[in-house]
This record gives C-alpha cells, structure tokens and sequence, in this order.
C-alpha cells in the first residue's frame, strides 16, 4: 500500500487522500514528519463510535498533535477534559448555551449583525468575502456576547490571527503566536476580574460567576473563555468562507438557493458536511483497542478525522457532491457525544441568516484573486478570498 497521510501538513485538497484511507486503510498507522506516531481513523461509523466512547478514546491529553493547547493555559478548556472535569465545566455553562436561552438572546442580535454586514457590502463590485464577512460577522457577534467593549475589538481580531499562525508540519508554535496568546490572556485576565467586581449580563460574567462559586478554578475560567472566543468565530468563520468557494464550482446549487432561500437551513447543513471547519481531532486510547483487524494499543494518539467521515460513500450517495436540497442526515462537524459543541445552534443561526440574505441580495460572483488558507492544520480556514460580485438592484 503506498499511501501516506501526515495531518500536520496542510493539503489544499485532502479528501482525495480520505478516499484512500476509508478505502485502504481505514485504521491507518503512520507518523509526522518530526516522527510523532499516530494512528488515524476515517470511516463514519468508526469515527462516530470513537467519538462517543470518551472513556477509551480520551480528551484529557487535548485534541492537537501539534502545540496549540498551550495557547490556553496551564488548565484545559472544556473540549480537552474527560469527566468529571468535563462535567463539571460544561455545567457552569449549560443554561446560557440552552436552545430556548439562545433563541432568545441572540436571534434578533443574529439578524440585525448579518443584516448591517450585507448592507455594508452590497453594492461593492470587489469583495473579499473572506476578510471583509467570514471574519468579522462571527467575531463581532461572540465579542458582543462576551461582553468585550467594543473598543477592544479590532485587538482582540489581531491577537487571535497571530496566535493562529503556524509553521507548516512543525509541532512548535512560532513565537509571534505564543506573543499574542500572552497578551491576550493579561486582557482576558483583567476583564475576568473585573466581571467578578461588577457583574454585568454578558458571557464573561457567567465565566467570573461560575470562578466565584467555585466551579471554576481562575485558570480554567481563562481557558474556557478563550476557547468560546476562539470557537465562536472559527467554525462560523471556516463555513461561510468554504461554503462561497465550492458554491463556486456548483454555480446550479447557488441558482437553486436564490430561487429558493428557504432551501438555506438544509445548504447550511450540507455546507457543514462537504467541508468541515475542523477536519480532525486526536484522542489517546486508554485501553487497546481491536478495528477491522488492527490492534490500537493502549496510550497511543488517534486522530479522528470529521471531514472523511463526513464525505463517506458507505453513509451518503454522491458524497464528494455539494447538494443543498439533500436529505439531512447528522454529520460529525460539530462533533457528537459529550464534546458535541456547545454553541452548534448558534452557528446554525448565523449561517441560515446570512446564506438567506446572500441568496435574496447577491446575484452572481466570481473568484478573482488568490485563494489564501490559514496554515493551521485541523482547521480549514479560508483567510482571503477576492470576489467579483453583482448585486440585486
């Protein structure tokens, strides 16, 4: 078999690569170029069985290869603790994060924020739909939502680009990130103590409340709040980009959403599907492990790779095509289990908002510049992405 796949390397098109190990090697053992071993699932069921499994697939250990988790601190965010731990965080959270809470709080902020963006836009013939919607849309709402003044927000956006910075294959962040994730953390720190002094209503409180009832220790409230932050813009940001860029080369599904903007909450799930914002995630086996003939022995990394197990040909027919209208069936993008993200509903809510308004307002576009990814490995984010666009009248 002479197949290799390295996670750490960024590939422009990887799922050629998927196809290979769901087909040949669906429990793949291999290592990175600086020699890290790792074993690799790929297939739906198995990546959705492992995912669900946390007591012999672990978070505890973090979901990178590289060193990303050092951008959060000593203390783990709640995505890279198992229970109790995980229990314990998640709880402190759970209320603001439940459907009615959101429905309520953010629906109306979601419509007017995806609104004001698109009027800003319209009109322009030249758009950067990456730096100009994809960025600002989701980092302005969880900035908002945090509670951050608004001051602060154009800071906020150029430390969280460069802690994102990453040298290609290697493990090591690149001393501007791990800058940027110091300065960040002295700001995030003064704004915790100062929610813990005057509590306002804004998720920043709700970190400082659950810190002073002992739910929380410091370090873990500082986690948690740079890991929302982090992920309240990055899969939102990864989608919107993505999305217009395969829209691209399916000019058919793009007619169909603006003949039918209602089509937009199952577009959004397909978008979500085709390319997902986090292509993978490690675990580490607690105990070995038997798949398809192959022993995982006990301790060693597991990549669960979302974005193959997405386009897999055993769940969906046609699976490398973009089909807005096509039956829903869950995916794995926004993970599932005890890890399934917190803030999926919302993210639903902004894409459905601003794919509707995209249909009702833009008529056409065209990629005419570069397309320039972000270097960081699970991620699939699409950093500048020039447009030709006209508008409806």
């Amino acid at each position: 078999m002479n197949l290799s796949y390295d996670p750490l390397q960024l590939a422009d098109d990887p799922y050629p690569v998927y196809r290979n190990l769901r087909a040949e090697a669906p429990v793949y053992h291999g290592q990175t170029a600086e020699g890290v071993t790792f074993w690799a699932l790929s297939r739906y069921d198995d990546v959705e069985a492992a995912a669900l499994d946390w007591e012999t697939y672990s978070s505890a250990e973090g979901n990178d290869l590289d060193d990303t988790g050092l951008l959060f601190g000593p203390a783990p965010a709640m995505d890279c603790a198992d229970p109790p731990r995980h229990t314990r965080m998640r709880g402190a959270l759970r209320k603001e994060f439940s459907p009615a809470v959101i429905r309520a709080r953010l629906g109306p902020v979601i419509q007017r924020k995806v609104q004001a963006a698109v009027d800003r836009l319209a009109g322009q013939e030249v758009v950067d739909f990456a730096d100009e919607l994809a960025y600002p849309l989701p980092a302005g709402l969880i900035c908002d939502w945090l509670g951050f003044p608004e001051d602060d927000h154009d800071q906020l956006r150029r430390w969280h680009s460069v802690m994102l910075e990453r040298s290609p294959g290697m493990m090591e962040l690149p001393e501007r990130a791990t800058a940027a994730r110091d300065e960040m953390w002295e700001f995030l720190d003064r704004e915790l103590a100062d929610r813990r002094a005057r509590p306002r209503d804004d998720l920043l409180s709700v970190m400082a409340r659950a810190q002073l009832a002992g739910e929380l220790t410091q370090d873990e409230a500082l986690a948690n709040v740079l890991f929302l932050f982090d992920a309240g813009i990055v899969s939102t940001n990864a989608i919107i980009a993505s999305a217009l860029f395969h829209l691209r080369d399916a000019p058919d599904q793009w007619r169909l959403l603006r003949r039918n903007p209602d089509v937009a909450p199952s577009a959004v799930e397909e978008f979500l599907r085709f390319d997902a914002p986090f292509h993978w995630f490690k675990r580490v086996t607690t105990r070995e492990v038997e798949l398809h003939g192959t022993r995982i022995p006990a301790g060693e990394r597991v990549i669960l790779i979302w974005a193959s197990a997405n386009r897999d040909e055993r769940r969906w027919e046609n699976a490398d095509r973009l089909v807005l209208d096509r039956p829903v069936q869950r995916h794995l993008s926004f993970n599932i289990g005890i890890h399934h993200c917190l803030g999926a509903g919302v993210a639903r809510m902004e894409l459905q908002a601003l794919f509707r308004a995209l249909a009702e307002r833009m008529v056409e576009y065209e990629i005419t510049g570069p397309v320039e990814r972000r270097v960081t490995p699970s991620e699939r984010t699409i950093v500048s992405m020039p447009a030709k666009v006209r508008w409806a009248r």
